[in-house]
């Protein structure tokens, strides 16, 4: 996986990533995003009290695939990668996660989405 973005919000954790699901090379050395994928994924935090001892364990979700929400091209090329942004991330009124992400084109433009 590549940059984490996380938000806290109560008692959940929302991590959002970039993998690769087949390759093996380096995040910055592929030409193009065709086996690049942005996912989510969300943690419960539950925490018991046994004798006086506050443990906490996290339950995650299997990751969940954003491909299909992210814009197919961006700065005059085709969408490569996405990093996770500098910034403050956020659940809104409505339940809307916003993430700071930079995404680069294949022709190695960068923009802030």
């Amino acid at each position: 996986v590549v940059d984490p973005t996380v938000i806290v919000k109560g008692n959940k954790i929302y991590v959002l990533v970039a993998r690769y699901n087949k390759s093996t090379n380096n995040w910055n050395q592929h030409p193009d995003g065709k086996d690049w994928e942005p996912v989510l994924s969300v943690g419960e935090v539950k925490k018991t009290n046994i004798n006086g001892k506050v443990n906490a364990t996290i339950t995650w979700t299997d990751p969940v695939s954003l491909k299909s929400i992210f814009p197919k091209e961006i700065e005059g090329g085709p969408l490569k990668e996405f990093l996770g942004g500098v910034g403050v991330s956020i659940v809104t009124t409505n339940g809307t996660l916003v993430f700071p992400v930079q995404a680069m084109s294949s022709i190695r433009r960068t923009t802030a989405m």
